[in-house]
């Protein structure tokens, strides 16, 4: 690791949101030649604020781009006290230390000594042998001295432990001046206080410390993480009492004499609440209330039934819907629009082609007609940016994704929950089986008890990626009404993609996928042809007009090996981007100016959620990346480009709630452990004119024989 030592000259950049900032320093000394023959240099790094005059040493590593030639990257920093008369002087009657001038710190050091500054931060009383100065000067003066000090202390440490000066900042925002005693003593703590500490790393900082390997508060924090990251996992919502003991024990590389100590641990756990137990199984106690809630919020919702509209006004303003916008509503469409009128909590499921945004279309409509004349009273969400796009597209009404409902900042805040409900009178949620536990959680909680809710969703997609399966349970518990559709619209019958799709679930894909179709084929290849058959297919749908960035999609379920995301995404990086010569280097990982990347992880701060794709538009130094996720602008920047991968190709799982106009599903035995009946349907409906099946015969027709099996949850049993 390098070194720099200079002053502050003066602030180039600050954010308040996450603490990095760009300053300028003087250079006095360096172990970098690079540095050798300049003045000054730029510093980026995590800071709450350095002080402009003030002399710091930091330590971190040197890059260098084209735009802005050398910077410094700051891991840590450590301040550097002034030594000379002129040094102190000028550092006490600094910005740092309101209504202290020149002549006052020339009196302290005068009085004092050259050594003042470390004589105050040990005893405060030194300042009385300063004639003239006033209590609150000697209070200004302390203060500063030592809140500056402790703070810059506290971080040296904290980064003695490997925590990153970002995640070091968020630990003493939270602690302040008891943020070491924390971490000595309870170091565990920062797992439930600290966004960004999860066990491992609360484990590192508490081995680093000398902690008991058996201590209690240890083997309780790997419990709930052991837990927790199960449900995360799997999506379960429980775990048996057997299977958690053993999972921790293994963790810890405990044996089995060690299990008593476990079971106490987890006593301790149940007694507090941090886990309930039910059944002889475990679950964290957020998912647990999460699913009471759920079950108890729909039962309340359902029991304030309305009173019956009169069919003819329903018929006759469906007919009105009909010729105006030039659509037929078959009769299990019009059950479910009767079914959402006349019932608080309502569900409608149905596969590709059944017309479900049609009907959401005609529930809104006849709503609006019949009931509340203003719009604003009326929501129509979906789990993610694309869902609620192609939802708004498709029936003219205005829909977001539920955080932007629920009015989700960037500061991590709600604007509706329980305590300031939405002011909703109908919401339709589309795109259900998407929505996990704690997402449906927050949506509920958040409308009044006289709000009607309409769920809509296929169930035979693959369930959330967050824990729970709360379409499929809702729909299973036959607790409320459920319109299943089942009759193809009329306009999609001779579609051979949504075909494709049913026969799938029917188990019995051999007369559609051998007969040639212009929207569906399969091209029989090798592994080792895969990249070749990918680019040029990709060649041939370009040519055709359709855009890489919107329309063509690769969708694989591995991410390793040569049929894997991973080696598909940097062969089609280089066949259809790599002559872009402005590149950037990040862990493995080469970018280039336009290339499609796809958001890994919720990221609030900056409204991107995990699926959101996007386009490189600049790539500046420092390692920061911007990418343009249609209209919002997001910077990334050191860590944070992790948050982001290549896009060309892309997991069915992160497909969901999107449709691309082509889709290239590749299909070989290299897939099996995971390729199964309903991974493989969901990606067959992503595709909207276009579906190419590449690989092999015999392992796609393995694939729909294996069904996957349904998630352990609770909800049905609160149901």
């Amino acid at each position: 690791m390098s070194y720099l030592k200079g002053e502050v000259t003066y602030r180039v950049y600050h954010n308040d949101l996450n603490m990095y900032s760009v300053y300028k320093v003087e250079i006095e000394d360096s172990d970098l030649k690079e540095l050798e023959f300049y003045k000054t240099c730029s510093v980026t790094g995590y800071f709450e604020g350095l002080d402009i005059g003030s002399t710091f040493i930091f330590k971190g590593k040197l890059v260098e781009s084209k735009k802005y030639g050398y910077t410094f990257q700051a891991d840590t920093f450590e301040r550097v006290l002034p030594a000379s008369r002129e040094g102190v002087i000028g550092f006490l009657s600094g910005d740092l230390f309101k209504g202290i001038g020149k002549a006052i710190a020339t009196d302290i050091v005068d009085t004092l000594g050259d050594d003042c500054l470390k004589d105050i931060i040990k005893d405060r009383r030194v300042l009385d042998q300063v004639k003239g100065l006033s209590e609150k000067k000697k209070d200004i003066i302390y203060d500063v001295l030592y809140e500056n000090m402790e703070v810059e202390e506290t971080l040296v440490t904290l980064y003695s432990y490997g925590i990153s000066p970002k995640i070091a900042y968020r630990i003493y925002d939270t602690y302040k001046e008891y943020t070491l005693d924390v971490i000595k003593k309870e170091p565990y703590r920062l797992i439930k206080d600290v966004e960004g500490i999860a066990f491992l790393k609360a484990d590192k900082i508490a081995l680093s410390t000398g902690i008991n390997l058996k201590s209690e508060s240890r083997i309780e924090a790997c419990l709930e993480y052991t837990l927790k990251t199960y449900t995360e996992e799997t999506g379960n919502t429980y775990l048996s009492k057997d299977a958690l003991i053993e999972r921790t024990r293994n963790f810890l590389l405990f044996d089995k004499s060690d299990d008593e100590r476990i079971i106490q641990c987890l006593s301790n756990l149940t007694f507090r609440g941090d886990i309930i137990e039910e059944d002889e199984s475990f679950s964290p106690s957020s998912l647990y209330y999460a699913e009471k809630y759920i079950a108890r919020k729909l039962r309340n919702m359902d029991k304030d039934k309305k009173k019956p509209f009169f069919s003819e006004e329903i018929d006759r303003l469906i007919k009105a819907l009909e010729e105006s916008s030039d659509i037929k509503y078959e009769e299990g469409q019009k059950e479910a629009i009767f079914s959402a009128l006349l019932n608080n909590v309502s569900i409608i499921t149905g596969g590709p082609g059944t017309g479900k945004t049609t009907i959401e279309k005609g529930i809104i409509y006849l709503y609006h007609e019949l009931v509340e004349r203003d719009l604003s009273m009326i929501y129509l969400c979906a789990p993610t940016g694309k869902a609620s796009k192609r939802i708004e597209e498709s029936t003219g009404y205005k829909a977001q994704t539920i955080h932007r409902t629920l009015g989700y900042d960037r500061e991590g805040n709600y604007s509706y929950n329980k305590y300031n409900p939405l002011p909703a009178k109908l919401v339709v949620v589309d795109e259900a089986s998407m929505i996990d536990t704690y997402l449906f959680q927050r949506l509920l909680e958040a409308l009044p008890v006289d709000c009607k809710i309409v769920i809509v969703g296929d169930s035979d997609q693959l369930p959330s990626i967050g824990p729970g399966q709360v379409l499929k349970d809702l729909i299973d518990s036959k607790a409320f009404k459920t319109t299943k559709l089942t009759k193809i619209h009329r306009q999609k019958q001779n579609s051979k993609i949504i075909s494709l799709a049913y026969d799938i679930l029917d188990e019995d894909i051999t007369t559609t996928i051998d007969e040639e179709h212009d929207e569906l084929s399969f091209i029989k290849c090798e592994p080792g042809e895969l990249k070749e058959v990918l680019e040029s297919t990709i060649h041939h749908f370009l040519g055709k007009g359709y855009s890489l960035e919107n329309d063509i999609q690769v969708l694989i379920p591995l991410y390793k090996g040569q049929v894997g995301i991973d080696f598909i995404n940097k062969y089609l990086q280089s066949a259809l981007n790599s002559k872009n010569n402005f590149e950037m280097n990040y862990d493995s990982n080469t970018y280039y100016l336009d290339d499609k990347v796809i958001q890994l992880v919720n990221q609030y701060e900056d409204m991107v959620m995990n699926g959101d794709m996007g386009v490189v538009k600049d790539l500046l130094s420092d390692k920061e990346i911007v990418v343009d996720f249609q209209g919002n602008t997001v910077k990334y920047k050191g860590q944070d480009i992790s948050n982001i991968s290549l896009a060309y190709a892309i997991s069915i799982h992160k497909s969901q709630g999107s449709e691309f106009k082509v889709v290239i599903v590749p299909v070989f035995s290299q897939y099996n452990i995971i390729m199964n009946k309903k991974l493989l349907y969901t990606a067959v409906t992503r595709a909207k004119d276009h579906l190419v099946l590449v690989g092999n015969m015999r392992s796609l027709l393995n694939a729909i024989k294996i069904s996957s099996k349904d998630r352990a949850t609770r909800l049905p049993k609160f149901l």
